[in-house]
């Protein structure tokens, strides 16, 4: 991922979304063509120990973010 100028840190934030606490639970983390994270764990996992998947926000159709104060 390196050679390809993906941080450590953007990679384990994709494990996190898909669910894992850490990097030793996964077997595989691929760097899809459209630069997103697949993420592969390791087998046998139940899913009790899983982490729940993160949301993300979505805007509403129309309305732009602020990104700055009122």
């Amino acid at each position: 991922m390196a050679r390809e100028g993906v941080r450590r840190g953007e990679v384990l934030a994709a494990i996190r979304e898909h669910g894992l606490d850490d990097e030793t639970h996964v077997r595989q983390a691929i760097l899809e063509l459209d630069g997103s994270i697949s993420v592969l764990p390791f087998g046998g996992r139940s899913d009790e120990q899983r982490l729940p998947p993160l949301r993300r926000r979505r805007h509403a159709p129309g309305k732009q973010s602020r990104s700055g104060p009122p």
